[in-house]
Protein backbone atom coordinates (compact mmCIF):
# COMPACT_ATOMS: atom_id res chain seq x y z
CA UNK A 1 0.00 0.00 0.00
CA UNK A 2 2.84 2.38 0.86
CA UNK A 3 4.47 1.82 -2.53
CA UNK A 4 1.18 2.39 -4.33
CA UNK A 5 0.58 5.66 -2.48
CA UNK A 6 4.17 6.75 -3.14
CA UNK A 7 3.78 5.95 -6.83
CA UNK A 8 0.54 7.89 -7.05
CA UNK A 9 2.08 10.88 -5.27
CA UNK A 10 5.11 10.86 -7.57
CA UNK A 11 2.90 10.53 -10.65
CA UNK A 12 0.75 13.47 -9.54
CA UNK A 13 3.82 15.60 -8.90
CA UNK A 14 5.24 14.73 -12.30
CA UNK A 15 2.01 15.58 -14.08
CA UNK A 16 1.91 18.97 -12.40
CA UNK A 17 5.62 19.64 -12.91
CA UNK A 18 5.75 18.23 -16.44
CA UNK A 19 8.94 16.20 -15.87
CA UNK A 20 9.20 12.81 -17.57
CA UNK A 21 8.68 9.78 -15.28
CA UNK A 22 12.17 8.40 -15.91
CA UNK A 23 13.80 11.63 -14.74
CA UNK A 24 12.03 11.60 -11.37
CA UNK A 25 12.78 8.08 -10.21
CA UNK A 26 14.93 8.29 -7.09
CA UNK A 27 14.95 12.10 -7.15
CA UNK A 28 12.44 12.79 -4.38
CA UNK A 29 14.24 13.33 -1.10
CA UNK A 30 13.05 13.86 2.44
CA UNK A 31 14.77 16.16 4.93
CA UNK A 32 15.02 14.39 8.30
CA UNK A 33 14.74 16.12 11.70
CA UNK A 34 18.53 15.89 12.14
CA UNK A 35 19.06 17.82 8.86
CA UNK A 36 20.15 14.82 6.79
CA UNK A 37 18.45 13.99 3.49
CA UNK A 38 17.22 10.52 2.49
CA UNK A 39 15.60 9.37 -0.74
CA UNK A 40 11.88 8.66 -0.65
CA UNK A 41 11.58 5.04 0.42
CA UNK A 42 14.66 5.38 2.60
CA UNK A 43 14.89 4.74 6.32
CA UNK A 44 12.68 6.97 8.43
CA UNK A 45 10.34 8.26 5.73
CA UNK A 46 7.12 6.79 7.13
CA UNK A 47 4.49 9.48 7.74
CA UNK A 48 6.86 12.33 6.88
CA UNK A 49 4.73 13.94 4.19
CA UNK A 50 3.01 16.91 5.79
CA UNK A 51 0.95 19.47 3.97
CA UNK A 52 0.75 22.69 5.92
CA UNK A 53 -2.22 24.99 5.62
CA UNK A 54 -2.51 28.68 6.14
CA UNK A 55 -2.59 30.21 9.59
CA UNK A 56 -5.83 29.86 11.51
CA UNK A 57 -8.12 32.87 11.08
CA UNK A 58 -10.50 34.15 13.76
CA UNK A 59 -13.94 35.72 13.34
CA UNK A 60 -15.49 37.25 16.46
CA UNK A 61 -19.26 36.81 16.68
CA UNK A 62 -19.75 38.16 20.21
CA UNK A 63 -17.37 39.94 22.57
CA UNK A 64 -17.83 41.57 25.96
CA UNK A 65 -21.43 40.33 26.32
CA UNK A 66 -22.57 40.75 29.93
CA UNK A 67 -26.34 40.20 29.72
CA UNK A 68 -28.96 37.96 28.14
CA UNK A 69 -28.94 39.12 24.54
CA UNK A 70 -29.09 38.31 20.85
CA UNK A 71 -26.11 39.69 18.98
CA UNK A 72 -26.19 41.31 15.57
CA UNK A 73 -25.55 38.94 12.67
CA UNK A 74 -22.02 38.86 11.22
CA UNK A 75 -20.95 37.61 7.80
CA UNK A 76 -20.13 33.88 7.85
CA UNK A 77 -17.13 31.99 6.51
CA UNK A 78 -16.89 28.87 4.39
CA UNK A 79 -14.85 25.71 4.82
CA UNK A 80 -14.03 23.90 8.05
CA UNK A 81 -14.67 25.96 11.15
CA UNK A 82 -14.78 25.52 14.91
CA UNK A 83 -16.98 27.63 17.16
CA UNK A 84 -15.42 28.68 20.49
CA UNK A 85 -17.46 29.88 23.49
CA UNK A 86 -16.04 31.37 26.65
CA UNK A 87 -17.17 33.22 29.77
CA UNK A 88 -14.66 35.02 32.00
CA UNK A 89 -15.05 36.91 35.26
CA UNK A 90 -14.18 36.81 38.92
CA UNK A 91 -15.18 33.82 41.02
CA UNK A 92 -17.99 31.58 39.78
CA UNK A 93 -19.11 32.45 36.24
CA UNK A 94 -21.86 30.99 34.06
CA UNK A 95 -23.49 31.59 30.69
CA UNK A 96 -25.69 29.66 28.28
CA UNK A 97 -24.61 30.25 24.69
CA UNK A 98 -26.32 29.20 21.45
CA UNK A 99 -24.74 29.86 18.05
CA UNK A 100 -26.95 30.19 14.99
CA UNK A 101 -26.41 30.20 11.26
CA UNK A 102 -28.80 32.33 9.22
CA UNK A 103 -29.50 32.87 5.54
CA UNK A 104 -30.08 36.61 5.94
CA UNK A 105 -28.46 39.32 8.04
CA UNK A 106 -31.27 39.42 10.64
CA UNK A 107 -31.12 37.50 13.88
CA UNK A 108 -34.75 36.40 13.70
CA UNK A 109 -36.25 33.10 14.80
CA UNK A 110 -37.99 32.30 11.53
CA UNK A 111 -34.72 32.32 9.55
CA UNK A 112 -32.28 30.55 11.85
CA UNK A 113 -30.75 27.11 11.98
CA UNK A 114 -29.09 26.13 15.26
CA UNK A 115 -25.41 25.32 14.92
CA UNK A 116 -25.07 24.34 18.56
CA UNK A 117 -27.48 23.21 21.19
CA UNK A 118 -27.53 25.59 24.13
CA UNK A 119 -24.16 25.20 25.82
CA UNK A 120 -24.02 25.88 29.55
CA UNK A 121 -20.64 27.26 30.55
CA UNK A 122 -19.83 27.14 34.24
CA UNK A 123 -16.57 27.48 36.10
CA UNK A 124 -14.36 29.56 38.33
CA UNK A 125 -12.86 32.61 36.62
CA UNK A 126 -13.15 31.07 33.13
CA UNK A 127 -15.25 28.42 31.40
CA UNK A 128 -14.80 27.41 27.77
CA UNK A 129 -16.31 25.03 25.26
CA UNK A 130 -16.01 24.37 21.53
CA UNK A 131 -18.71 23.11 19.21
CA UNK A 132 -18.04 20.25 16.82
CA UNK A 133 -16.35 21.24 13.57
CA UNK A 134 -18.80 22.46 10.95
CA UNK A 135 -18.60 22.77 7.18
CA UNK A 136 -22.05 24.37 6.79
CA UNK A 137 -21.63 27.57 4.73
CA UNK A 138 -24.12 29.85 6.47
CA UNK A 139 -24.04 33.39 5.08
CA UNK A 140 -24.41 34.85 8.61
CA UNK A 141 -23.92 33.87 12.25
CA UNK A 142 -25.33 35.25 15.45
CA UNK A 143 -25.38 34.28 19.13
CA UNK A 144 -27.90 34.28 21.95
CA UNK A 145 -26.75 34.38 25.55
CA UNK A 146 -28.75 33.57 28.67
CA UNK A 147 -28.03 33.14 32.37
CA UNK A 148 -24.86 35.26 32.29
CA UNK A 149 -23.84 35.42 35.95
CA UNK A 150 -20.73 36.14 37.97
CA UNK A 151 -18.75 39.20 38.96
CA UNK A 152 -17.75 41.06 35.79
CA UNK A 153 -18.71 38.00 33.69
CA UNK A 154 -18.28 38.55 29.94
CA UNK A 155 -18.97 36.18 27.05
CA UNK A 156 -16.77 35.77 23.98
CA UNK A 157 -17.75 33.67 20.94
CA UNK A 158 -15.36 33.18 18.03
CA UNK A 159 -15.10 31.08 14.88
CA UNK A 160 -11.73 29.55 13.99
CA UNK A 161 -11.32 28.75 10.31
Amino acid sequence: MKQLMTGLLVSALLLVGGAPWAMAEGKIQLRQSDGSVTPLGGVGDAAKVVISGAAVQTLTIASGVTTNTTTAAVAGVSGYKTFWMEVRGTGAVTATVTIYGARVANATDDEMVALTTPTALSGTTVAVNAAATSTAPYPYYYVTTENVTGTAATVLVEVFY
